[in-house]
């Protein structure tokens, strides 16, 4: 047999192997199975390190910091400080509205807390934690001035706060580090409250203390923006 009538023959065999495809009809639903040549890719944002402001407090004007440091993925411990003015916008409108001069507060605070992510990561998660807040508030109030007799009336206001109670928190940290992180909460509060008046009339003066203590719920929170490394 000559090889012109072999391929042809060849030909034949191997067609008569290969299967009939299935018959499918429009109902029939048909599923490829194929490699997938694309590899997804998922870029995971690690830090330890966290440093920021609020942008909120710098209006007043204060000053507000957070530090947080990670332990675990899971669990970040902070401490936080602040001070200056306190002047908040809410305070502005009622002087305005009221046309009362409302008297300078200057403040000073510190916070620490402990955070668990439980939706997420140190650089992006829910935090649920328990914030304990320290604050002192000092203020000097002069009711006023007779130009005739020189008497006076100046009262001196110090109350202290600590705030002790559960918080919930979110916490975003980009690609390049750029940190967004909210929190609030609710506790209670121990506070007293220390005020001396003096009325002076010419050399001579007189001292009137007063203190009050208060000790109930408070609800406290606070937002910044900052870097994360």
């Amino acid at each position: 047999m000559s090889l012109s009538c072999l391929v042809p023959l060849v030909g034949m065999a191997v067609a008569a192997q290969v299967p009939d495809p299935p018959a499918v009809s429009s109902g029939d639903t048909v599923s490829v199975r194929g490699r997938t040549h694309r590899k997804a890719q998922h870029t995971r944002v690690s830090a330890r390190h966290s440093i920021t402001v609020s942008p909120f407090r710098a209006t007043w004007p204060a000053f507000h910091g957070r530090y947080e440091l990670r332990l675990t993925p899971h669990l970040g411990v902070d401490i936080a400080g602040g001070g200056g003015r306190w002047n908040p916008l809410s305070a502005r409108v009622v002087d305005a509205l009221t046309e009362t001069d409302i008297p300078d507060v200057t403040m000073r605070e510190v916070e620490g807390a402990v955070s668990a992510y439980v939706g997420g990561r140190f650089a992006r998660g829910t935090q649920l934690g328990l914030t304990v807040r320290r604050q002192v508030a000092e203020s000097e109030v002069v009711w006023g001035v007779d130009p005739d007799t020189g008497a006076s009336t100046t009262t001196a206001l110090e109350a202290r706060a600590t705030t002790v109670g559960p918080h919930l928190g979110i916490k975003r940290v980009g690609k390049r580090g750029l940190t967004f992180q909210a929190r609030v909460g609710a506790g209670w509060v121990f506070a007293d409250a220390e005020a001396n008046t003096e009325l002076a009339v010419a050399d001579a003066s007189l001292l009137l203390p007063m203190a009050q203590g208060y000790a109930g719920p408070m609800v406290f929170g606070n937002m910044g923006i900052g870097y994360s490394f």
